[in-house]
């Protein structure tokens, strides 16, 4: 919830200097009343602000000129049962420890135009029972996650740049629940949206795009739903599924990565609607006892096969476009499934690749080929 200012309370003002209120953002914070607006003017604060009550911060001047640094805590906590944080640079420069640069412990807080970096743990972590909304900010280059929910914690982020991080962008586990809508996940030394452990996620029209791993990774039975994504361009996979994930795929393009479009492994069943897979390695790889219903998608224009179904799988595919590919469907002996109502034409070595009889295991009906 936004929190209304009381045009009755006074404005606050910290400026390190010395030429106005306060010379620290701690003492302005406790010196405030609940809903006061502090303003905090250009400088670097070395100090550790923890808001304990509602009031809204606010950085002058432009994105850099007011930086909160530290080198022992986190830059950022926050307690209060509502508030909102705007415009301020926050820099953790601890080595090692299990501090995050922005810690949302409980309540409602709204980030807002901040950049935040980590050189300890995540930049954000929000956990326990907070609920968080992070908007148009830069969480960049920090140790561990860009953005961690956790531990029940609930999020929305919109509009934000996450990018540069060691592990995830976005990591959601253990009870976490995040929405994530319009946002830039990118360039991360590992993957770009992480969901697993009792995670939770709603995933709409983000750019998704040039990480180091896998661009989405869902396992150990995650549900998430993603829609409207552009999944592009990663190292490995667009999307990987391990470990018993689940999830919805819808409308999604999925592009250019270096290894599978999709990859389903490890007991995943996915259901995959309406998306299009394009231009990967290849489009959407089964294996390792895995499953799900993949229908109504385009695959095509991969290398190697639109899509490749090892032994010990069972996939359903059902009314999808496959064309354009090195082979439509490629299909290891003792494959298993059903593949029926599927158009496989205009492949570059035909519908089918296979040696005589490795389609025992198949129901195959309504196909062209």
């Amino acid at each position: 919830m936004e929190p209304t200012q009381d045009d009755s309370l006074p404005i606050l003002h910290v400026d390190a200097e010395g030429r106005l209120d306060f010379t620290t953002i701690r003492a302005a914070v406790k010196a405030a009343r609940v809903l006061s607006v502090i303003v905090v003017q250009p400088g670097i604060y070395r100090e550790s602000v923890m808001l304990t009550k509602p009031v809204v911060l606010i950085g002058a001047g432009d994105l850099g000129e007011v930086v909160v640094e530290v080198h022992e805590t986190f830059a950022l906590g926050s307690c209060a049962s509502h508030g909102a944080v705007r415009n301020i640079t926050f820099r953790s420069l601890r080595q090692g420890g299990e501090s995050s640069c922005v810690g949302i412990i409980s309540g409602n807080l709204i980030l807002e135009g901040c950049d935040v970096i980590s050189e300890s743990f995540s930049a954000v972590c929000i956990d326990r029972e907070a609920d968080a909304e992070l908007r148009g900010n830069r969480m960049h280059d920090s140790k561990e996650c860009g953005v961690a929910v956790v531990m029940g914690g609930r999020a929305t982020l919109e509009d934000n740049k996450i990018f540069g991080n060691r592990l995830a962008g976005v990591g959601i586990s253990h009870g976490g629940k995040a929405i994530l809508r319009h946002n830039r996940i990118f360039g991360g030394r590992e993957g770009g949206v992480k969901i697993g452990e009792d995670g939770h996620a709603t995933i709409e029209d983000n750019d998704i795009y040039g990480n180091a791993y896998a661009n989405v990774m869902i396992c150990h039975g995650a549900d998430p739903v993603l829609r409207r994504n552009r999944i592009r361009d990663g190292k490995q996979s667009g999307v990987f599924l391990y470990e018993n994930a689940r999830g919805t795929l819808e409308d999604n393009d999925i592009s250019g990565n270096a290894n599978s479009g999709v990859s389903i492994t490890t007991g995943s069943r996915p259901v995959l609607r309406g998306n299009r897979i394009s231009g990967n390695d290849t489009g959407l790889w089964f294996k390792d006892d895995s499953g799900g219903i993949a229908e109504g998608n385009e695959i095509r224009d991969n290398v190697r096969a639109g899509v490749r179904i090892n032994a010990g799988t069972t996939p359903v595919l059902r009314g999808n476009r496959i064309s354009g590919n090195e082979s439509g469907i490629s299909l290891d002996a003792d494959a298993r499934g059903t593949v029926e109502d599927n158009d496989l034409r205009g492949n570059r070595e035909g519908a089918w690749q296979m040696d005589p009889g490795d389609d025992a295991g198949l129901v195959k009906s309504g196909n062209l080929e």
